[in-house]
């Protein structure tokens, strides 16, 4: 489904899409009310893990990202991390494709290449990681969120753009 066109943009455009647009307002967003807050660290972490929880809850910190209730999300992103990387170095050492031996239809045995299950395993890290990534607006798309809450502001985007056209023309309402 394609983003919703502001009702700005249809009245500007004299779009035939105006009423039923009119007839149907855009819902309002929800904001959550979290304060930001560092999470306590997990004791069942490994060394390894409160390492990265260290150097990862000090970054969404500096960005006001963080509440006291994304503890267990950060614990699992950490998990998940070490997790991969441990699979991954296993993954070079062994190699992606394999030597193994199987028995054919004659009974004899013949080697063939087979391609290493550590692929999917590190294949199905990497998701998991990236969509916790994405949950803490650490992914270049995500990285839009601002350090400062938002700002309740009654203009939409197309109307504060107007405004400033008409104040750069030297127009008044």
């Amino acid at each position: 489904m394609s983003k919703r066109t502001p009702i700005e943009i249809l009245r500007l455009t004299g779009s035939h899409n105006l009423k039923r647009a009119l007839a149907y307002p855009p819902k309002e967003k929800k904001i959550a009310n979290s304060q930001p807050a560092r999470p306590l660290m997990p004791d069942t972490l490994s060394p390894e893990e409160k390492q990265i929880w260290k150097t990862t809850a000090d970054l969404l910190e500096k960005r006001n990202v963080l509440t006291a209730c994304d503890g267990d999300c950060l614990a699992l992103y950490c998990q998940t991390f070490v997790a991969h990387r441990r699979e991954l170095a296993l993954l070079e050492k062994e190699g992606r494709i394999y030597r193994t031996s199987r028995i054919n239809k004659s009974g004899l045995e013949i080697f063939v290449m087979d391609k290493n299950p550590r692929v999917g395993v590190v294949s199905d890290l990497e998701k998991r990681l990236l969509n916790l990534l994405k949950e803490f607006g650490m992914t270049p798309r995500r990285r839009f969120i601002s350090d400062d809450p938002p700002e309740e502001s009654k203009q939409t985007p197309a109307e504060k753009t107007l405004a400033e056209l008409d104040a750069a023309l030297g127009r008044t309402n």
